[in-house]
């Protein structure tokens, strides 16, 4: 079946992206001044993601980790005193302040994630090496969304603190903190205090424009329609709305068959200059047990001849085991089983999206694929990858690290679904997130635990949806299946030779726990991964053997 062409109503979706000024694409390749408009431009702009980033940037985290793990195989490696490190303490006006950041730039502040007592202490932004802080306040304040920067670029879920509006800086940045600090968690009259900073460094040179509080003045102009555009998502509506109006009839695959969904060759376009991007794909699946259909119908999609997706269909749309409703900027997930990924994959030739059914019951499907032209492929255009890895098995009894995927060749990574069984009443995620860019000796991004990661704290079990962060379901008392999901915009990581990310599996009771995730990411049509859809690892964790 050929590719949906664009129809009036994707047009008008188009259109009302247009018509939003911080949200329109940039209009040439050429670099732009940084600023914190310009971040808030790209943030909403789907297509910037599928190229290499321009001006280049690295992106790296700070965090509160136990600075005891210096090296894999050690035995301090998986040392779980994550809260309330810092760089160095100083004094400043009478006051005692630990430094959490202290980076040269250029570069911005893209996250923030900070768990614990945060209404107990303060902190400071000093930008550019300035004596006084540009913003100041508590965690509650600063990244809790009850000051500065509201909803729905700040706020809490479930429990956890995140700020995901920019702060750029032009020559220099250091964030503080100071309150009481425990000698050990649980202290009288001291607080955990855990972090995680994510952050940007460009080249030298880079015109950026620091952070001042003239921007907080333009955020108020500019937050009633990011809000609505991010977290209401309007131009999505209508179009899933069509989508369900003018889906093909639903197409019955049977086990061990393979249907090609869709597929398209724009070899000999008149316009040879133009490549091409699907914008978007709507599935929607029937089965008597969707569990095991989600996760045994695998979605495979080549771009130009490389197949770049093999991936569980559930996996892949961000809901995990089962059908759990969210919505998020690149997905949403309807209680009626509707299914939306946006995330654009260009294309130069041809394309091709196809189901298989690994399972033992057949599986009805219904799709909508849209696609539009673009503009020139050059050498910072990229493919969109999605790989899947499981490992049914993990021995809690001895900390290790999962590992969501290995990289080989160029690529920005923007994201992961975690879906995990834990088979007991017990917290799972003490564990910490090691992401190593480029072969680097040390991995530039240490985390303080899985839940931080994913954006809340505590283990907490509530459900909450998000622009960039969801956690679709949680077992009681995490126990049983937890889905939790992290997509990436302003905080992406770009790589040009590798990527291993790991997260460290640290549960509080000895177990045997089922880890399985899907990674996103663009990349050249030769990247390498070790991905795998093996038939062994798409069965339902929690289920008699």
């Amino acid at each position: 079946m050929a590719i949906h062409r664009p129809h009036w109503l994707l047009f008008a979706h188009l259109g009302l992206i247009a018509s939003i000024a911080f949200c329109s694409p940039a209009q040439a390749d050429e670099p732009p001044m940084i600023s914190f408009t310009s971040l808030l431009k790209e943030m909403t702009d789907r297509s910037t993601m599928a190229r290499w980033p321009s001006p280049e940037f690295t992106c790296k985290q700070a965090s509160s980790y136990d600075r005891r793990s210096k090296k894999p195989g050690n035995e301090d490696w998986f040392a779980n005193v994550d809260w309330s490190n810092f760089i160095r303490t100083e004094k400043n006006g009478g006051r005692t302040e630990h430094v959490m950041l202290d980076e040269a730039g250029p570069g911005a502040i893209v996250r923030i994630w900070a768990g614990g007592y945060t209404d107990k202490g303060t902190l400071r932004f000093y930008i550019d090496g300035a004596t006084e802080p540009v913003l100041s306040g508590t965690a509650d304040q600063m990244i809790g969304g009850k000051k500065y920067f509201p909803e729905p670029l700040s706020g809490v879920r479930a429990r956890g603190r995140d700020l995901y509006a920019p702060i750029p800086y032009a020559k220099h940045m250091k964030i503080t903190y100071d309150g009481p600090l425990p000698k050990r968690f649980g202290d009288p009259g001291g607080v955990g205090f855990w972090y995680n900073v994510n952050y940007r460094t460009y080249p030298a040179g880079t015109n950026v424009e620091s952070f001042s509080p003239a921007a907080l003045d333009n955020i108020k102009t500019l937050l009633p329609a990011l809000s609505e555009h991010l977290t209401h998502v309007p131009t999505r509506r209508p179009l899933r709305e069509a989508t369900r109006g003018i889906a093909r009839p639903k197409e019955e695959i049977k086990p061990g068959q393979s249907v090609v969904v869709t597929e398209d060759s724009v070899a000999g376009d008149a316009n040879a200059e133009a490549y091409h991007s699907i914008t978007s794909i709507t599935l929607s699946l029937e089965a008597k047990d969707m569990e095991a259909a989600l996760r045994q119908t695998i979605i495979v999609i080549d771009f130009d001849g490389k197949r770049t997706v093999s991936c569980p269909v559930g996996e892949f749309f961000g809901t995990g085991v089962g059908l759990n409703p969210f919505e998020d900027w690149w997905r949403a997930v309807d209680k009626d089983g509707l299914m939306t990924c946006e995330w654009v994959m260009p294309f130069q030739k041809s394309f091709r999206v196809a189901l298989e059914n690994k399972g033992v019951q057949a599986v009805r499907v219904s799709d909508h694929i849209v696609g539009q032209s673009v503009s020139k492929w050059d050498d910072r255009s990229l493919y969109f990858h999605c790989g899947y890895r499981r490992n049914p098995s993990i021995n809690t009894a001895k900390h290790s690290d999962f590992n969501y995927i290995t990289v080989q060749g160029r690529g920005v990574y923007m994201g992961d679904t975690l879906a995990i069984y834990n088979p007991v009443a017990a917290w799972w995620g003490e564990g910490d997130e090691k992401v190593w860019v480029d072969g680097e000796s040390f991995p530039s991004h240490f985390g303080t635990g899985s839940e931080d990661y994913y954006g809340y704290a505590w283990g907490d079990t509530n459900l909450f949806s998000s622009p960039f962060h969801s956690q679709p379901r949680a077992g009681h008392r995490n126990q049983g299946h937890t889905t939790n999901t992290r997509v990436r915009c302003l905080d992406r990581i770009p790589f040009k030779k590798s990527l291993q990310f790991d997260m460290e599996v640290w549960n509080w009771a000895k177990t045997q726990a089922d880890y399985s995730v899907a990674t996103y990411w663009y990349g050249d049509a030769d990247d390498t991964s070790n991905a795998s859809t093996d038939d062994k690892l798409l069965t339902v964790p929690g289920r008699p053997k």
